[in-house]
Parts: C-alpha cells; sequence; structure tokens
C-alpha cells in the first residue's frame, strides 16, 4: 500500500539542479505547501509518486523544461485509535505509518481481552466521509476465522469498545 499524504506530514522536495528550489516544509492543515514559483499546492491526499508527478507538471507549465522533482517524508502525521474496555491495556494508540491493522492486531497490541470480555460484540464508532458517528458491531471470534482480505481494518479516530460478558 502506498503511503498518502497527509495534513502535518513534513517533506523535504528538492529539484534536479535546482538548488533555490529545494524546500522542507510542513503540509497546512488544508494540505498545502507554498513552493518556489509556483506557490500554495494542494499534496494532501496524494502518494509521493502523485505528489511528484503535480510538481514536474506546475514547474513544467511555465518555469523548467523537463524537471526532475524528488519528494521525501521526512516525519509522518501520527494516526492514533482508542480501545476501550476488557482488555489488558485499554487506552489510545498510533496506527501503523503504513495505516493498515485489524481489529485482532488492535486487541493484541492491548495486550489482548481480559478474562471477562465478550469479543463477539465489540462495538467500533468511527466517522464517516460525511462526517457522521457510525457504529459499527463487530464479532472478533468470526473475524478470526476470516483471512487477512476480508478482517475488519481500523482507521484513524475509531474507538473501539469491547463489553463485558455477563456469563
Amino acid at each position: 500500500m502506498l503511503y498518502v499524504l497527509r495534513p502535518s506530514d513534513a517533506v523535504q522536495i528538492s529539484v534536479y539542479r535546482e538548488q533555490d528550489l529545494a524546500i522542507a516544509a510542513r503540509l497546512a492543515a488544508d494540505g498545502s505547501i507554498t513552493f518556489p514559483l509556483i506557490g500554495r499546492v494542494v499534496l494532501s491526499g496524494l502518494n509521493i509518486e502523485q505528489a511528484q508527478e503535480l510538481l514536474v507538471r506546475k514547474l513544467g507549465e511555465d518555469y523548467l523544461v523537463n524537471p526532475q522533482v524528488m519528494v521525501t517524508v521526512v516525519e509522518y502525521t501520527r494516526q492514533h485509535f482508542t480501545l476501550l474496555g476488557q482488555v489488558q491495556k485499554p487506552g489510545a494508540y498510533d496506527l501503523p505509518v503504513e495505516g493498515k491493522m485489524t481489529l485482532l492486531q488492535a486487541v493484541g497490541a492491548a495486550g489482548g481481552f481480559t478474562r471477562v470480555a465478550n469479543p463477539n460484540r465489540i462495538t467500533v464508532k468511527r466517522v464517516g466521509k460525511d462526517k457522521k458517528e457510525e457504529v459499527i458491531k463487530v464479532n472478533a471470534s468470526k473475524q478470526a476465522e476470516k483471512t487477512a482480505e476480508d478482517a475488519f481494518f481500523i482507521q484513524e479516530g475509531d474507538t473501539i469498545t469491547v463489553p463485558e460478558s455477563w456469563f
């Protein structure tokens, strides 16, 4: 999976044989940077290759002939999720840089279920693309039987609650 640039990522950008165009910048809250000659450019939502292509295109329009641009992420924005309830170490956790973590991996990072946990009735609260909160019910016991492609993946900002079993 290719890393997608996000607001607050720190990047270093260089243009071959154009030392005056080398910059280090942090993406603003709107995902943009200010680049010499071309001004404000939104890089958030693009992978590294797409960001390079965008800068090459903009520099090539009016300023340089066949520019060669290199974009490097020097600091990734941390993405978090929260795991509450009947796990050994409830709290906030970081998603890996590549952003992929299954529900079972998240529970494992929290030390596993407590002995009174009910893994069949996990609740995940997630803010969707339309900014509305949705509640998803997940059965971790069934997740253990699924293939990696069918697993439930954690997303940034998820709040996962593992309830107590009522025997």
